[in-house]
């Protein structure tokens, strides 16, 4: 009987080892960007896309303030934070063209913030993608204007983007 016990006793112990080695290694691929729906990494074209989807969903974007024009006109087409009369992207190829070399991967968003371990470990953030673009609105006298934003939008193992703060 003490053999029997002995057996089950190493079995679990086994079982347990097995199931601790798994899920440090589904852990060790979620940190390191692994998508398991998909059973791959994304490229960074993926990621980019993801983002500027995102971007493109919620445009145009607040300014938080932000007004770097002296030219009363443009000042009250911003209900802050803002623009009245937003130029809208068609659709992403629209976006990439006007703002050629917007995008890159980061690990930090601004001010060095990194989301922490365990978002890491359940696929929740793979990296920030930083845009930076032309926000495009018409003024009064029906000139088109712009502003540069820039932006930081977390991408999650499996391409989606979210705010990440």
């Amino acid at each position: 009987m003490k053999k029997v016990v002995e057996i089950v006793r190493r079995c679990f112990a086994g079982l347990l080892v097995g199931l601790a080695v798994i899920l440090c290694v589904a852990g060790a691929l979620n940190y390191s960007g692994f998508c398991f729906r998909e059973w791959r990494y994304l490229s960074d074209e993926e990621k980019i896309r993801s983002a500027v989807g995102y971007i493109l969903t919620r445009y145009p974007p607040h300014f938080d303030g932000y007004r770097p024009y002296a030219e009363p006109s443009i000042a009250r087409h911003f209900t802050p934070p803002r623009p009245e009369n937003p130029i809208r992207y068609r659709d992403a190829e629209e976006f990439f063209a006007v703002n050629g070399n917007c995008c890159e991967i980061t690990a930090r968003a601004r001010e060095g913030y990194r989301p922490d371990f365990l978002t890491r470990v359940f696929g929740r953030f793979s990296c920030f993608v930083k845009a930076k673009y032309q926000v495009r609105f018409v003024v009064d006298d029906g000139r088109e204007m712009s502003l540069p934003h820039s932006t930081y939008v977390a991408i999650s193992n499996c391409g989606h983007a979210w705010d990440g703060m």
